[in-house]
């Protein structure tokens, strides 16, 4: 999809002024969920928690977090959003256990979906274990959130070798 320039345009003003939002009102735009086009939820709430954790990860108070923590489950985030949001609370939390929980998790999916296409293929009246694929493949950001998960394994100090060391 090709934007416009005045769609850039509108983006580019978008963004940058989120960017200069204090965290309470980054959280109340989150809130709000309301993404006046060529803005959208399922791209750019990903963005706003993202900004979030990478540069005011210190000023997430509990009270922020306790907020945050309300949009989960909720229709104001897209999927990968959400995923990410879970795992910086997470870290917040210095809960090492379920990050490492959620690395195995995903570790298992891609394991799962890293099967040859033609093994999906034998049993072509099983459309469950293709849709998983098909899903998988197109709807979820693995490396966003394979990055997002080892950013927070640095903020808790996980120095496991299961994890850094991927084989």
């Amino acid at each position: 999809m090709k934007l416009d320039q005045k769609a850039f345009d509108t983006r580019k003003t978008t963004l940058n002024g989120w960017y200069r939002l204090h965290v309470g009102e980054l959280v109340t735009t989150l809130e709000v969920g309301e993404y006046t086009p060529p803005m959208q939820r399922d791209h750019d709430s990903l963005h706003i928690v993202d900004h979030l954790w990478k540069v005011h990860r210190l000023e997430l108070t509990p009270t922020i977090r306790e907020r945050l923590s309300l949009l989960k489950g909720s229709e104001k985030l897209s999927a990968a959003a959400e995923s990410q949001l879970d795992a910086y609370l997470t870290a917040l939390d210095g809960n090492r256990d379920e990050l490492l929980k959620s690395w195995h998790s995903l570790r298992a999916k891609v394991s799962e979906m890293n099967k040859p296409w033609e093994e999906f293929q034998r049993d072509k009246d099983n459309k469950a274990s293709y849709e998983r694929w098909r899903t998988w493949t197109f709807t979820e950001r693995v490396g966003s959130y394979q990055e997002a998960l080892f950013d927070c394994f640095c903020h808790v100090q996980i120095e496991d070798a299961d994890v850094i060391l991927i084989t």
